[in-house]
């Protein structure tokens, strides 16, 4: 387990937004880290609003991911 900072903690969150299509083609990890929170769709588009740290690991395993 990762000990988070105080600069960290007091990061803003980080709002993502997403079509179907985009939501659909997430690598499996980040799908499995979003469902932790919850979304708002809205028909047309899905909503997430994620702590600052939680996006950085989510690009981290997406890069990841798209290199093997």
């Amino acid at each position: 387990m990762t000990r988070l900072t105080q600069e960290e903690l007091s990061e803003p969150d980080v709002t993502l937004v997403m079509t179907h299509a985009q939501f659909d083609a997430l690598p499996r990890g980040v799908y499995e880290l979003l469902r932790l929170f919850i979304g708002h769709d809205d028909g047309r588009r899905i909503t997430y609003t994620v702590p600052a740290y939680r996006y950085r690991e989510m690009e981290s395993i997406a890069k990841d991911q798209v290199q093997s």
